[in-house]
C-alpha cells in the first residue's frame, strides 16, 4: 500500500511539474525557437521520426538536468543515475501517434528487462501538416508487470522471430505468416503444457 501511494504521489508530482514547466515556457516573452516548437508541441508532418527525437531531448532537458546519453544505443535513454527527481528508476521516453501502439525497439532487449523503469509516453495527433502532442503519461513498470504484459511469448519465440526477420532470403509476407504460426503454436503449446 505504501509503495502504491508513493508511486501515485511521484507521478502526480511529475505531472504537476510537467504542466508547470509547459506553462512557464509558454509565458516566456521570447522563447528559444526549438523550445517553442517543442512547447507548442508541433512538428512538420514530413519529419516522421524527428518528433520522437525532439520529445526525448525536451524530456531530458526539462526533467533530467539536460542529461546527455553516452550513446544512442545504451540500454536506457535516461539511466537510473540521471533520474534524481522521480524515484531513481531508468526512463525511456517514447513518442507515438495518439491511440496507436508504442514502438519499443528491439524485442529481445525489451524482453530481457528485469528492473523497474518509467515508460514516459508522449502521444501526438496530426493536425493537417503539424504533429501536436496531446498527452504525456509516465508509467512505472515493475518486472512482474512487464513479464505479464508479454503474455505467453517466450524468449525462444522471439529468437525464432528474430532469425526469420533477419533472413533476407524470405519474402516479408512469408515472414509475417511464419511469425503468426510461431505465435499461435507457442501459445497453444504452452496452454497444453499447463493442462
Amino acid at each position: 500500500m505504501v509503495r502504491y501511494g508513493l508511486k501515485n504521489l511521484l507521478f502526480n508530482h511529475f505531472r504537476i511539474i510537467l504542466r508547470k514547466s509547459l506553462d512557464q515556457l509558454i509565458k516566456k516573452a521570447r522563447p528559444d525557437p526549438l523550445l517553442w516548437l517543442v512547447l507548442a508541441v508541433s512538428l512538420p508532418a514530413q519529419e516522421v521520426q524527428q518528433h520522437g527525437v525532439v520529445f526525448e531531448e525536451w524530456v531530458r532537458e526539462e526533467f533530467f538536468g539536460g542529461y546527455t546519453p553516452e550513446s544512442y544505443t545504451q540500454k536506457w535513454d535516461i539511466p537510473a543515475g540521471a533520474n534524481l527527481r522521480f524515484g531513481g528508476y531508468p526512463v525511456n521516453p517514447k513518442a507515438t501517434k495518439y491511440r496507436s501502439p508504442v514502438g519499443l525497439g528491439d524485442a529481445l532487449r525489451q524482453y530481457d528487462i528485469a528492473e523497474p523503469f518509467i515508460l514516459l509516453l508522449g502521444f501526438w495527433q496530426q493536425d493537417d501538416d503539424v504533429k501536436r502532442f496531446v498527452n504525456i503519461t509516465p508509467v512505472t513498470i515493475h518486472p512482474e508487470t512487464w513479464r505479464m504484459m508479454w503474455g505467453p511469448v517466450t524468449r525462444e519465440d522471439l529468437e525464432r522471430l528474430n532469425s526469420l526477420i533477419k533472413d533476407r532470403s524470405i519474402d516479408y509476407r512469408e515472414v509475417r505468416n511464419l511469425a503468426q504460426e510461431i505465435e499461435e503454436a507457442g501459445a497453444v503449446q504452452r496452454l497444453s503444457d499447463r493442462a
